[in-house]
């Protein structure tokens, strides 16, 4: 067995989310954000085979809902069928998205993707690796109940990872759901703790280690700056390093423009159009 590895963390990934209020301004740019869903999660299948990662953590909210292209499935089939090609496994708890999307049972995905169960906590153990792996999908989109409290104690000599699809203490702008503690999660003996729901990434823990790694691609101007996943250096039992990695393919970022002293309109438009 080998005592050192590398695994991606990645959530909310909302492939082909629909963006109705851009496209109302704009179509071409609506088809450009929409575009780089796919591309940005390419990109994610890309770097954990050029990275040899020893497996993917996907944190909930793989899709927006039902889809209204049925490519969106096979996209994402075809994906898993990449890394399972290339040797690498896949750990996916389902969100409150996906619990709303009725084709996601349906998808015929290569035997390297786990998707957790929606009816109670898994262990799963990886192969060829001191490592276990827990989570729970959501049976239905409006979950309200601690499921972290009904996850299983760590198993002894293993590095142990709980995947989780929560809003944790609450964050603005998201649902509430799935509510915890970071205290709570720290304490429960896990040495990684993989989260999703949270569009920004934020470490909630240093030790453990509690990550909301954001989601890949930024979907509206609330949604700024940088955007990808989490890689993960593991050693001897204990996290030695953790990195953001962009993947995004449109970026939003918000401009400061001093216009003080200047009433003259086209002036003003001008400096806008600089920055």
């Amino acid at each position: 067995m080998s005592d050192e590895f590398s695994f991606l963390h990645a959530a909310d990934l909302h492939l082909d989310s629909p963006l109705s209020g851009l496209s109302r301004k704009s179509e071409e740019q609506a088809r450009r954000i929409a575009d780089a869903s796919r591309i940005a999660f390419e990109n994610l299948i890309t770097l954990a085979v050029e990275e040899n990662c020893r497996f993917v953590l996907l944190a909930g909210d793989l899709f927006d809902g039902d889809w209204k292209d049925y490519r969106t499935g096979m996209v994402f089939a075809d994906q898993m069928r990449r890394l399972h090609e290339a040797g690498i496994n896949v750990y996916a708890v389902l969100g409150n998205h996906d619990a709303e999307n009725r084709f996601v049972s349906r998808l015929d995905l290569t035997q390297n993707v786990h998707v957790f169960s929606s009816q109670s906590p898994q262990s799963i153990e990886v192969p060829d690796l001191r490592v276990t792996i827990h989570g729970m999908s959501y049976p239905q989109r409006d979950v309200t109940d601690n499921l972290a409290a009904s996850y299983p104690s760590p198993v002894a000599g293993k590095f142990n990872i709980g995947i989780l699809h929560t809003a944790c203490e609450g964050r603005e702008g998201h649902k509430p759901y799935a509510p915890c503690t970071s205290e709570q999660l720290a304490s429960h003996g896990y040495d990684y703790w993989a989260l999703g729901h949270v569009h920004a990434r934020e470490v909630l823990c240093d030790d453990p280690l509690i990550i909301y790694p954001g989601n890949l691609q930024g979907r509206n101007p609330r949604e700024t700056g940088p955007k990808g996943a989490t890689m993960v250096h593991v050693a001897d039992g204990h996290v030695r390093h953790h990195e953001h990695r962009s993947l995004d393919v449109v970026r939003w970022e918000r401009g400061e423009i001093d216009i003080s002293g200047f009433d003259d309109r086209n002036f003003v438009l001008t400096r806008i159009r600089d920055v």
